[in-house]
């Protein structure tokens, strides 16, 4: 059974803290084998990531477009973004996530030139996939922080932030003039909208609600819904209500031992036929199977 799955607020914010508050950096090493049909889910967080590909290649899936990272091609993506990774086959992703304060305050000099113009720019991410010279480099520099992080002994704090600021530097010193246009108030608008109505599904998804109700919570028209979840997430906001529904009772058949009739009904499904139809296609076993295998 996978062992990993990421947790999310209602907005799709990750809940995980990524390191401390006295160092906010951390390094992970994804393995896509132990994700749910080797996917980690749509979520998005305030840290900057970047992000390569050990063992590939990796899907990221950033508002309407599909990255395809082949093996030893990397990613940054930039804080508040909504992403998705999916994996063909086997995947090995080396990650770094570190706050925008990590360099220091936002008083600072540092932050108001180099780390500010990041946060409020249009550009949600670069691709280091090997097109331009100077992606080596970078990849270099993020490959030391990888290392680097692994190590324990004295000053490996302070060693990890010497190389995340190299990385930092080499990194604008190159993209500086990708991050140039800002942030449009349209697409803060949009995200804002996808957010109120992501909140409103996880809050009532038990309840009989339709298209009409998840489109009122963000005060929009029911296509207005539609366009803002297949640019934010790739779907429908009916088929993401039915995916919520079922990932909420795969949680319930794996805390206990509820008929199976009630897990249905709990989680918003009328007929447990339909409940066992739909669980079935999405894991790939039938809720009576898939709980037996706890």
């Amino acid at each position: 059974m996978p062992v990993e799955e990421i947790v999310t607020d209602g907005t799709l914010r990750e809940i995980r803290l990524h390191g401390t508050a006295g160092f906010p950096f951390a390094y992970y090493l994804d393995d896509m084998d132990q994700y749910e049909k080797r996917v980690i889910e749509w979520h998005w967080h305030q840290e900057f990531e970047f992000v390569c590909v050990q063992r590939g290649p990796v899907d990221c899936r950033i508002g309407e477009e599909r990255l395809r990272l082949a093996q030893g091609a990397g990613l940054f993506i930039n804080s508040g973004v909504i992403h998705r990774f999916e994996a063909p086959g086997q995947g090995l992703l080396p990650n770094i996530l570190f706050s925008p304060l990590f360099f220091s305050g936002p008083d600072s000099v540092v932050y108001k030139q180099d780390v500010a113009p990041v946060l409020s720019s249009a550009c949600q991410y670069v691709l280091l996939d090997g097109s331009a010279p100077w992606h080596t480099a970078v990849l270099d520099r993020l490959g030391a922080v990888c290392r680097q992080a692994q190590e324990d002994g004295p000053l490996r704090e302070l060693r990890i932030q010497a190389l995340v600021c190299c990385l930092w530097a080499d990194f604008l010193l190159q993209a500086r003039s990708l991050f140039a246009a800002p942030r449009t108030d349209s697409r803060a608008l949009q995200q804002s909208r996808l957010q109120h109505m992501l909140q409103f599904i996880h809050q009532h998804y038990a309840d009989k609600i339709t298209l009409e109700d998840i489109a009122g919570a963000a005060n929009i028209s029911k296509s207005e819904a539609l366009r803002c979840f297949h640019a934010g997430v790739q779907t429908t906001p009916v088929r993401y209500l039915i995916a919520y529904r079922l990932h909420r009772a795969k949680a319930l058949l794996e805390a206990g031992d509820r008929p199976i009739a009630q897990v249905a009904s709990e989680v918003g499904f009328e007929e447990a036929g339909h409940f066992t139809h739909a669980f079935t296609k999405a894991f790939g076993a039938s809720p009576r199977t898939f709980r037996s295998r706890r």
